[in-house]
């Protein structure tokens, strides 16, 4: 009955519901904190909301639902959904599923039947019940796709989704209307790539993320010989994705020794020669890049490293200072606000120090187990003193070669900017250093930590620090 009598007496929340049991709790919370019960089911950690509760409110939106969320472990009962069913013409835009939420196949295949011609957005991430039908399905029922998300979903074959969408498409040569396909751990990436060289269907996509995070992925890759030669048989093979701004691929290039089929160094090809890496790109996540080579990745990363805002490359062994000093050669700014270069223990500290020079709008920094040393701290701190930037809020610099003078240098410029931003009238938005990792840093003392301790307490700033003295 509290239940019932709160969300009878909350109107709003109506207008754009969304069945994601944190989410709904915490909007209660905000438009009636004094409510008792509620606050006392939070502390005692019941972020699930009861399926009488989720019936009411899918009885009260009316078929207006416009965002279908099930979080993990929390999917209502069929019963609950067959509430949400009973409107014949549900306005729903967006339909999450997130990997541990157990949905039915059946339950699933009743939501797609619901002809629901406005969905923007469909995440069915890691679903091995997930198949070329169900895909078809998709593709016939929601002509404004804009996001879709099948990562892990073995059982949906590359070839089947060319086809299907292309189904779709009244000229051969046409393009769909996705802009993010998420394909993370799906052992078809590498048909993904070469058939997008040929066939325009996901021309238009933006964002692409095919990180391999389970490296057991490796051993379902079969036949990339073949499909290699496939490629270089194909005249012209134009740019896959020209409009791509985001681009993840972490894991892709690295060695995967317990693989039954080493491929991984076929896949670097791929990546390579299908010219994945186009100018405009604004975002590139290329974690554990063991076996990339550095001729390879210079050649790739020329026409879009002036335009990145965020580039990952880390534990790329083969890489030394000269891919730096070549990239930076005839660029005076880098818009890079996001870096993370750690692992990369061929960069020695002139090629970082040149690199920071560089960037002037940094924001977050992981520089771990590089040779980073003072003069790159320097550069750092430079950045800080910079008044027209946004400011750096994360740096990591584990395991590097900075002393206690460059750490009190750095936390005192922090400081200093911290003072004169509170001080400042004109600022919305107060700058502060969220996080600063000089742990295993054996050259810096005891005392240095202290210091900066002490400077950087207003902020709140978190501070990771192993003493050895």
């Amino acid at each position: 009955m509290h239940w019932r009598a709160l969300i009878e007496g909350a109107p709003a929340l109506w207008s754009r519901p969304c069945y994601a049991p944190i989410n709904i709790t915490n909007c209660l919370m905000k438009q009636l904190p004094a409510y008792s019960k509620l606050s006392c089911e939070l502390r005692q950690g019941r972020s699930r909301v009861p399926d009488r509760t989720l019936r009411h409110v899918f009885e009260k939106s009316r078929g207006a639902l416009a965002l279908l969320h099930f979080p993990d472990h929390s999917v209502p009962s069929a019963a609950t959904l067959e509430v949400l069913f009973a409107h014949r013409r549900p306005r729903m835009s967006s339909l999450v599923v997130e990997g541990t939420a157990f949905l039915e196949t059946a339950l699933i295949n009743r939501i797609l039947n619901l002809h629901l011609s406005q969905l923007t957005e469909i995440r069915l991430p890691y679903r091995d019940s997930l198949s070329n039908d169900m895909m078809s399905a998709i593709a016939c029922s929601t002509p404004h796709l804009r996001i879709l998300d099948i990562s892990g979903c073995v059982n949906v074959q590359i070839k089947h989704l060319f086809k299907t969408w292309g189904a779709t498409l009244s000229d051969a040569l046409g393009s769909t209307m996705l802009e993010e396909l998420y394909l993370n751990d799906h052992p078809g990436i590498p048909e993904l790539l070469v058939y997008s060289t040929k066939y325009s269907h996901f021309r238009n996509l933006r964002v692409l993320h095919i990180a391999i995070r389970d490296q057991a992925v490796f051993s379902m890759y079969s036949g990339l010989g073949p499909l290699f030669r496939y490629f270089q048989r194909i005249p012209d093979a134009q740019v896959p994705f020209p409009n791509l701004i985001e681009l993840n691929i972490d894991g892709l290039w690295d060695i995967t020794m317990a693989s039954r089929r080493f491929e991984s160094e076929q896949t670097s090809i791929f990546v390579l020669q299908c010219r994945l890496l186009c100018s405009g790109l604004h975002k590139l996540s290329a974690l554990d890049s063991l076996t990339v080579d550095q001729a390879a990745l210079n050649s790739a990363l020329a026409p879009c490293f002036q335009t990145l805002r965020k580039l990952h490359l880390t534990r790329a062994m083969r890489l030394s200072t000269q891919i730096l000093l070549t990239l930076t050669s005839t660029r005076q700014f880098l818009p890079l606000v996001s870096l993370d270069l750690s692992d990369c223990v061929g960069f020695d500290a002139h090629g970082l120090a040149v690199l920071l020079s560089c960037c002037r709008d940094l924001v977050y920094v992981n520089l771990s187990r590089t040779a980073a040393d003072n003069s790159v701290l320097a550069r750092l701190t430079e950045i800080i003193n910079m008044s027209d930037n946004a400011g750096l809020e994360v740096l990591v610099l584990y395991t590097t070669n900075i002393t206690g003078v460059a750490v009190r240098d750095f936390a005192s410029a922090c400081a200093k900017r911290y003072s004169r931003i509170r001080s400042s009238a004109q600022v919305r938005h107060p700058w502060r250093l969220q996080l600063l990792d000089i742990d295993n840093c054996t050259k810096v003392g005891s005392d240095a930590v202290a210091v900066a301790r002490n400077l950087l307490s207003f902020m709140r700033t978190r501070i990771l620090a192993s003493i050895a003295d």
